[in-house]
């Protein structure tokens, strides 16, 4: 056919389903026929294959599982594939396809099908009595309920039918010989028996030799199949599979001089590959093998279907793939920038020119190395001579760095001080290592070097490396941890940050000093990234550590019970487990900056003999090393640069330049989408962070505060060290709304009462909490009236603190704004409208072109998959679908591949489904794979996101499989954990695990960076 095409005798091709350029052999011969044609047409469910890039017009075909229609295995079974999910954007099933392109060519009469159930019972009625075909029998509705064997009459009972030739006259003509007897089985032939047709010995077309001497064989592999549109998208069976290879025996290899993983060229008369090298005897001598899945998608010079030969055999026509002589010589070696390509990656290969200069690059590199060596005095060494209990150690050394969590660590591995070897050896072990793992990127250049100290100040860098661990939800507690890091470097300090998900509890018993930085996140819990830690810490073979000092600095809100609950713990456990106390535990309230400072100062980092807290140096302080396992280099740079400019202390004044209800009339919410203006402001965000507001109090709220106190709104306070009108102070810098826990107690000995006497004990925390719900100060203040100056208000009141909202669009659609989206808090209480403080601020008080203060909180933790290709499963309820909107924007503005699925929940979904265009948008478009909402009000028993989850348990599955991340956003105290819940759930059920397993993998993927949270 591609012979005609050249030719000209075919003029047009129409290619569904299928890979030519990729697949068949002579690959030349396809794509000069491709290429000769006027019109090319492809259909296909994947956008980019081999033989689409030289498509004229692409047709988007639907996978199996996007429609309805019977497939038929070798064994005659007939199976009514249902669709599981709708096709994206404009993808349609190939008969659709075919259906519609006849029908415009004026075919209609005999290609209007309405379903594809037409289109089967159009087929059903093409029974051939001579050879027993026949599927008559075979109905939609029969087949809804269990596959069928053919051959099947109308009038057939049993589905499953395995003698195909029995001689009933039912699916075929009934046979009688001339005797009146009736065989039991009759073959279609002519005599009615089988016959076996004998074929010659027929030798390949080409046999090898002088010049092509090897026999080449080709093939799919255990694991992969045809050209890794699917297969290739599975993580363990790329494990299994890596990349591309050439099988050669080891006599071949030993006489071409070729070792394993060298680039062998791969030559026939029709053209040529380079595949690495796996030299063993699986092959015979003079063959070699190579699978036919990896082509141009992965890389230059891979396509095998280039060499092999696409002569046929006269009688089946099948193609001489399995034999083609070639010829076998060991290629150049790779440029460095060059990787050996993967399922999904695709890898450039280096130009003559461009690895000529790279070879250039390493000769001068290599001088410069020697002028460094001379000036040193150093001569090159001799080899290092070990003993065999040294070799044994160091292979052990070796294997572990090998390991994946070792080779995605950054940092340079040292040889710890047990280690069995001579000091002169482990120096020049040392070395080694440091020559070749310290290449590790600083985003900060003050973090690059810390000079030696003067001899005068050697007694100074007796200081031991000072290990910072973080953990933290909203990024307050490692915008700290961070802080804390340059004060410390700033002092001459070695220093070490890792957040608590990166760093193995195990490592814990060789520290000397530690510095925890956490905040609390609910009721007295871990933040997610502190959370395997914690577990670690707890369990019951956590090391002893009596040679560990440490301090802790906890980060809470003291409105809320069991106030810096985490750093408690963390502090008490580390006590337990024999740790010594530097300092006291310091926990900080909001805006205590200047509190911190003076604490972390106070600390005694030196060693010093005889000290309870003294610890041995560890290495010089010389000597720094700072670890970032949790963001990438562009993220930190990113998030430093903004941090320069704006941070909630010094926040951007900008205009909002929309809002707009997102929330229907009807609905019991108000939930608003608001604009921003960044225009030429330099604020930079990235999807997954949070945008910082300022509000100001309801002026109502605060008249109504002053009415109930007396208090006149001129009396002068004095707040951060500035007077000021106390009517100013409450409207703009201090908490009027929540109930601080000081205010119960001064009402209570002000006013006598017992009802507060009674709630404020200790026993009585729980009543307490559910009598406080709804109650703002002002409900206090009423209720129990008690005489107060304003100095006295004013103390009693913690300082206004700015509202995160997790940010709803991308930068890269549009770098000018930034998005947020908010649902307003209104509730009554004993009569009176109550509001939220910053909710209510945005919806009645600011205008848009109102100027508002804002800045961006960093959320590493929350981002898309750093890969466009890997899936994303989305889970969102309420206002937790807006990161997610700016996810999805992100990857539809970066062409991402990987599949997208949203599961989204509300009240009620006439009224409360929040961007429903865009997301139905996004979903016909393609970006987003499955939408699944859930509105609980739409039904009498209600329905909430998890319940979704489960009943798509299977897929979703399928999707965590196939290496899909996994995020929540929303309410922490219920739907976050309902959902985790469901989500264990799901992997214990159809992953067939035990409920400790279920949870291992859950934990494993949040250390892995596959579970994200962002919630509140």
């Amino acid at each position: 056919m591609f012979q005609k095409m050249q030719e000209g005798e075919i003029n047009a091709c129409w290619i569904i389903c299928t890979n030519p350029v990729a697949t068949v052999a002579n690959r030349k011969n396809v794509i000069a026929g491709l290429q000769a044609a006027d019109l090319v047409i492809t259909q296909d469910a994947f956008f980019d294959t081999e033989t689409n890039r030289y498509a004229d017009l692409m047709l988007p075909g639907a996978l199996w599982s996007e429609a309805e229609g019977v497939m038929i295995n070798s064994e005659r079974n007939l199976t009514l594939m249902q669709k599981a999910v709708h096709p994206p954007g404009e993808a349609m099933p190939d008969w659709q396809i075919i259906a519609r392109v006849a029908c415009e060519m004026g075919f209609a009469p005999a290609f209007t099908y309405d379903s594809s159930a037409d289109v089967y019972l159009e087929i059903q009625q093409a029974w051939n009595p001579k050879t027993g075909y026949d599927i008559r029998g075979a109905s939609y509705e029969r087949l809804r309920e269990t596959p069928w064997q053919w051959p099947c009459a109308p009038s057939s009972v049993n589905d499953r039918n395995p003698i195909r030739y029995l001689n009933t006259g039912v699916s075929q003509q009934l046979r009688e010989n001339e005797d009146g007897s009736r065989p039991r089985v009759v073959f279609a032939t002519e005599s009615g028996k089988g016959v076996f047709l004998a074929r010659p010995f027929l030798p390949p077309s080409e046999m090898p030799d002088d010049e092509f001497a090897f026999v080449l064989n080709t093939g799919r592999l255990q694991h992969q199949w045809h050209t890794l549109t699917k297969t290739g998208k599975i993580t363990m069976l790329n494990k299994l599979n890596p990349g591309p290879f050439l099988e050669i025996h080891p006599e071949d290899a030993q006489a071409l001089g070729i070792s394993d993983k060298d680039r062998v060229e791969i030559r026939s008369r029709r053209g040529s590959a380079i595949l690495p090298a796996i030299v063993t005897d699986r092959v015979r001598p003079g063959n070699c093998f190579a699978p036919f899945h990896w082509n141009d998608v992965f890389g230059e010079k891979l396509a095998i279907n280039e060499v092999t030969n696409d002569a046929t055999d006269p009688i089946s026509f099948q193609p001489e793939f399995k034999f083609c002589a070639v010829s076998l010589a060991r290629a150049a070696e790779k440029a460095p920038a060059e990787q050996t390509p993967s399922p999904g990656e695709r890898t450039p290969v280096l130009s003559g020119a461009a690895a000529v200069k790279s070879a250039q690059k390493e000769e001068v590199y290599m001088t410069k190395v020697d002028t460094l060596a001379t000036m040193l005095g150093i001569e090159s060494p001799a080899s290092l001579s070990l003993e065999s209990h040294e070799k044994l150690y160091l292979a052990g050394f070796m294997t572990s760095l090998r390991t994946d969590d070792a080779r995605s660590a950054s940092g340079v591995p040292v040889l710890p001080p047990t280690a069995p070897l001579e000091p002169a050896k482990k120096y020049w072990l040392d070395g080694m290592l440091a020559g070749m793992f310290s290449r590790t990127y600083l985003p900060d250049a003050e973090r690059a070097w810390t000079p030696s100290p003067a001899p005068a100040a050697q007694a100074e860098t007796n200081r031991a490396q000072v290990t910072i661990l973080w953990a933290s939800q909203t990024g307050n507690a490692e915008e700290a941890a961070h802080e804390c890091a340059k004060k410390l470097q700033a002092a001459g300090r070695s220093i070490r940050i890792k957040s608590m998900d990166a760093f193995a509890l195990d490592e814990l018993s060789s520290e000397r000093c530690v510095l925890i930085v956490a905040s609390t996140f609910g009721a007295g819990d871990p933040p997610d990234n502190g959370t395997s830690f914690w577990q670690a810490l707890q369990a019951e073979n956590a090391p002893r550590l009596p040679e560990l000092c440490y301090a802790v600095l906890a980060f809470g809100d003291s409105s809320y019970d069991l106030f810096c609950g985490f750093g408690r713990n963390l502090d008490a456990r580390l006590e337990q487990l024999g740790a010594r106390r530097l300092r006291d535990r310091l926990d900080c309230d909001t805006d205590t900056r200047e509190q911190v400072d003076v604490w972390l100062n106070s600390i005694s980092w030196t060693a010093e003999p005889g000290n309870s807290a003294s610890v041995e140096t560890a290495h010089s302080a010389a000597a720094v090393l700072i670890s970032h396992e949790t963001e990438t280099a562009a993220a930190t740079e990113a998030s430093i640069s903004m941090a320069r400019t704006y941070d909630r202390n010094r926040p951007l004044r900008t205009c909002m330049l929309s809002s707009r209800r997102l929330s229907r009339e009807g609905s019991e919410k108000d939930t608003r989408h608001y604009v921003f203006d960044l225009k030429n402001t330099g604020l930079h965000y990235e999807v997954g962070d949070a945008l910082g507001v300022w509000p100001s109090n309801c002026p109502e709220l605060v008249k109504e505060l002053l009415d109930t106190t007396g208090l006149p709104p001129s009396a002068l306070v004095t707040v951060n060290d500035r007077q000021m009108p106390l009517e100013e102070a409450l409207l703009r810098h201090v908490e009027i709304a929540r109930i601080p826990p000081g205010v119960l107690q001064f009402l209570q000995e002000r006013s006598g009462s017992e009802t507060l006497g009674q709630l404020l004990k200790k026993e009585n925390k729980a009543e307490l909490k559910k009598w406080l719900q709804g109650r703002q100060l002002i409900d206090l203040l009423q209720q129990f009236p008690a005489v107060l100056n304003a100095e006295q208000l004013i103390g009693l009141l913690k300082p206004l603190q700015p509202r995160l909202y997790s940010i709803s669009s991308s930068s890269k659609v549009n770098s000018d704004e930034v998005h947020i989206t908010v649902s307003t808090v209104r509730y009554q209480f004993n009569g009176r409208i109550r509001k939220g403080v910053c909710s209510t601020f945005l919806a009645e008080r600011i205008k848009p072109e109102e100027e508002v203060s804002i800045f961006v909180q960093k959320s590493a933790h929350f981002r898309p998959p750093a890969h466009p290709d890997v899936p994303m499963i989305m889970v969102g309820a309420g206002t937790g679908v807006g990161p997610f909107r700016g996810f999805l924007q992100e990857r539809q503005t970066a062409g991402a591949k990987g599949k997208n699925w949203l599961f989204f929940g509300e009240q009620r979904s006439e009224y409360d489904f929040y961007f429903k265009d865009e997301l139905e948008a996004m979903r016909d478009s393609g970006i987003l794979h499955r939408l699944s909402t859930a509105f609980s009000r739409d039904q009498q028993e209600k329905l909430y996101v998890q319940h979704r989850m489960r009943e798509h348990g299977e897929e979703l599955w399928a999707w965590l499989q196939d290496g899909a991340h996994f995020y929540i956003c929303g309410d922490a105290s219920r739907m976050a954990a309902e959902v985790e819940e469901a989500l264990k759930q799901i992997i214990q059920q159809h992953g067939s695990m035990t409920r400790p397993d279920a949870e291992s993998y859950v934990k494993e993927m949040a250390k892995s960076k596959r579970y994200a949270r962002d919630v509140y």
